[in-house]
């Protein structure tokens, strides 16, 4: 997947500006009182960091940014900053800003976050389970963060044990919580976050599209014309609920989930008959 395949998601509370949150000693702002709502605020926090970051030497972190709206309004009026925008959609090319697209981890970077976090003494002395960890969590760091944590909160559980629970497709996802590390929580906010028609889309091509697939595979199933199914397939690459897997002989571009991400469209309950299939084959 890309962007949100190398990022953790923090949610903060939000807190009245004041001159220490840019660096300088001063006293904090009085929390105000606001007849206009929540946008009469907004507009006032944006004006206030924009002033305290002005013309000065900055590197900023925008995390998990919805759309490139949101980041406009944060972009410091100064040359002198350095801006770092994280985000799982793609967003629209900024004035200035050059993007950088985060691929699946590899297995021997998987297990070597693994090792990292859990222990030596967990991972190479069951280097086949430690495979199978690292292939169920298919290259995503908060999914491998999140197993490595199982493992380290239960030192009774050998590796296999946790390798065992993440290849049944019912388990999976349950299993990759732990603490404020969520999966189904953090791909599920990429779902919410995308217009109706293509949310709804991406739950209905979950459950059936289990390979690569066409967007003219995608048209026989649905009834859309072909021209109308490959915008809607492209729409979902450019907010991380689908990835490009090539081009065909035809040439004609081919489509897949990030398995953890088809896990959590589909829901439970297709998890459910996933965890069948895996069982009788």
């Amino acid at each position: 997947m890309s962007g949100c395949a190398t990022r953790t998601v923090r949610r903060r509370t939000a807190r009245p500006f004041s001159g220490n949150s840019c660096g300088r000693s001063a006293k904090p702002v009085p929390t105000r009182r606001w007849r206009g709502g929540g946008a009469e605020q907004l507009d006032y926090l944006i004006r206030r960091y924009r002033t305290r970051t002005a013309g000065r030497r900055l590197l900023i972190l925008l995390d998990d940014a919805p759309n490139e709206l949101r980041v406009d309004a944060l972009l410091p009026p100064t040359a002198d900053a350095a801006v770092l925008v994280t985000s799982h959609s793609r967003l629209p090319a900024l004035p200035g800003f050059r993007t950088l697209v985060l691929e699946p981890m590899g297995t021997a970077e998987s297990l070597a976050l693994l090792t990292s976090m859990a222990g030596k003494s967990r991972i190479l002395v069951e280097p086949e389970a430690a495979d199978a960890i690292a292939e169920a969590c298919a290259g995503l760091p908060l999914a491998l963060r999140a197993a490595a944590d199982r493992l380290a909160a239960r030192p009774h559980w050998p590796a296999v044990r946790l390798a065992r629970r993440l290849s049944d497709p019912a388990l999976r996802i349950e299993e990759l919580r732990v603490g404020g590390l969520d999966v189904r929580r953090s791909l599920d906010s990429v779902l919410r976050q995308l217009p109706p028609i293509e949310k709804e889309s991406g739950r209905a091509l979950a459950p059936r599209e289990r390979g690569t697939f066409t967007a003219a595979a995608v048209a026989l199933a649905s009834g859309l014309s072909e021209d109308t199914a490959e915008e809607l397939l492209e729409r979902l690459v450019e907010g991380a609920v689908l990835e490009m897997s090539g081009i065909d002989t035809e040439g004609r571009p081919r489509y897949r989930f990030h398995e953890l991400m088809r896990l959590v469209a589909a829901g439970p309950h297709e998890c459910l008959a996933d965890s069948r299939l895996s069982r009788a084959s």
